[in-house]
């Protein structure tokens, strides 16, 4: 049962879900911890900058800290950037040579 608490809050449950998966866990033995990490994996987390805990990535805030992810900064892989999702305009505006009656 212990287990089954640990890893539920671990997984990010709130206090109501990590105790219901906790009596869960308590009446069908390691069934139900089997079953609890089969439905709920871990979240990805990273550390903070400013405290260094680690923290939900899923989250605006440090849970810890309170602190904001640091802006992100554009790596050369990529595809979305900004200066990429600017449409030229210059091909579509090219003059193209449809004279099919030149050689009349």
């Amino acid at each position: 049962a212990l287990l089954g608490w640990l890893y539920a809050k671990r997984a990010g449950l709130a206090t109501g879900g990590a105790a219901a998966w906790t009596v869960g866990c308590l009446l069908s033995g390691v069934s139900g911890l089997l079953l609890l990490i089969s439905l709920h994996g871990l979240p990805a987390r990273e550390a903070c900058a400013s405290c260094g805990k680690r923290r939900l990535v899923t989250n605006a805030n440090c849970e810890y800290c309170g602190t904001a992810w640091p802006p992100r900064t554009l790596q050369p892989t990529d595809i979305f950037a900004a200066s990429t999702l600017r449409a030229s305009t210059q091909d579509a505006d090219a003059p193209y040579d449809l004279n099919f009656d030149a050689g009349r």
